[in-house]
């Protein structure tokens, strides 16, 4: 009577186990299909112009690198002028000035 018991504990637990791997692993793969239904309507997205907006367009990493030159060489040019202007002031201290180095 005693291992009948033991038995039944056993194959109950055994099931109990089973049962709850079970529900474990149904719970996972819903949040996985979820997680993947939800990145399926992320890259559904698109902008007005009906580009799924993961992309870049090549035109737009063009612009990116046109911007970034330009913005290089406006630098290089303020930085001159940023010199002459002190130049300019320096020498202006120094009463110099445009016209006068000439007649001297």
């Amino acid at each position: 009577m005693m291992d009948a018991d033991l038995t039944s504990v056993g194959t109950l637990g055994l099931l109990a186990v089973l049962v709850g791997r079970e529900i474990m692993r149904m719970t996972r793969e819903s949040e996985i299909h979820q997680n993947i239904r939800e990145l399926h309507q992320w890259h559904a997205k698109t902008d007005q112009d009906g580009v799924p907006v993961w992309y870049m367009r090549h035109g737009f990493e063009e612009a990116i690198v046109r911007l970034a030159d330009n913005i290089e060489k406006q630098t290089e040019l303020l930085r001159i002028l940023h010199e002459d202007h002190r130049d300019l002031r320096a020498e202006f201290r120094h009463g110099v000035t445009i016209g006068r180095e000439d007649a001297g």
